[in-house]
This record gives structure tokens, C-alpha cells and sequence, in this order.
């Protein structure tokens, strides 16, 4: 059996190699998911600009380089987004759903998620409502939603080292 050179360098490197691969490759996939989302408002030309414009931004920059945690939660902010986006789009609640756990799992990884997503969630949801008693529901499932899943996970971490069985019971 042949091994690939890369397997085999990937395996020689060292811890902080993988890592600034690892958060490489998050980067990539967080502009991929902000591409999505923002394809669905502005024409391809800005959207190609804005993503320019992010993947040059320093904090972004510094974020894919340096720390894991930051790049992930960018990701899960742009897949949260766009479920809500979906939402608006289908009216199907399971978009709703999932945006939630996202956003819930995101601010699991790095709780200040909840500080900006959540007033972004709020607008992007109260300025394509219909009316407002579905816009209240609509942000209060999300927020719910978001709030269960990372209690839960924390919650489950917490109990891990602890508890193995009682964390992976929950």
C-alpha cells in the first residue's frame, strides 16, 4: 500500500500546522457559507466584492490564522442566517429549527455569538415579517431553540470528563 506525501507530511507536522490547516480550511467554508447567504440579496458582482472585502478584513484574517474558535463561530453565524433566510423564503419551520440549533451550537462554542447574532437575527426577521404576532413567534422559536441547544451542550461538556455515560445519555 502507497501513502500520499501529504498524509505522510500531515502526520511528520506538528500541532500548530494542523491547526492553521484546520482553521484554513473553517475560512474557506465560512466564505462559502457567506457567499450563500448573501447570493440571495445582492447581484453576483457585490457579492464577489463583499466576500473579497471579508476574506481581506483583518479580524477574519487573523480569525482563519490564528484561532480556531473565532472562525467556527463565523461559520455557524452564515448557516444560521441563511436557514433564516430559507425560512423567509419556504414559510417550513424546520428552517426555523435549524437555524436555532446553529446559532445555539455557535453560541456554545463562544457564548458573545449571542451578542451580535441575536440583534441581527431580530432585524432580519422583524423587517421581512407580515405581521407582527408571526414575527414575535418567529424570533421567540429561534430563541428558544438557540437557548435549548446550548444549555444542552454545555451541559453535556460539562458532564463529559465527569460523567462519560451521563453525558453521552443526555
Amino acid at each position: 500500500a502507497t501513502t500520499s506525501p501529504v498524509v505522510v507530511s500531515m502526520h511528520a507536522a506538528g500541532i500548530e500546522v494542523k491547526t492553521r490547516i484546520f482553521t484554513h480550511i473553517i475560512g474557506v467554508l465560512t466564505l462559502l457559507c457567506a457567499w450563500r447567504f448573501f447570493s440571495g440579496y445582492f447581484p453576483k458582482d457585490f457579492n464577489l466584492l463583499l466576500i473579497g472585502l471579508v476574506a481581506l478584513n483583518p479580524v477574519f484574517s487573523f480569525a482563519t490564522y490564528v484561532t480556531v474558535l473565532d472562525s467556527i463561530v463565523f461559520l455557524f453565524m452564515f448557516i444560521s442566517l441563511r436557514q433564516i433566510a430559507v425560512y423567509l423564503e419556504q414559510k417550513r419551520i424546520r428552517s426555523l429549527l435549524w437555524a436555532g440549533v446553529w446559532f445555539g451550537v455557535g453560541n456554545a462554542v463562544k457564548y458573545p455569538l449571542f451578542l451580535w447574532l441575536a440583534p441581527i437575527a431580530f432585524l432580519f426577521l422583524y423587517f421581512q415579517r407580515e405581521e407582527n404576532a408571526r414575527f414575535l413567534k418567529d424570533y421567540g422559536i429561534y430563541l428558544a431553540t438557540s437557548l435549548l441547544v446550548t444549555f444542552v451542550t454545555a451541559l453535556v461538556v460539562s458532564n463529559l470528563i465527569s460523567s462519560p455515560g451521563f453525558a453521552f445519555a443526555l
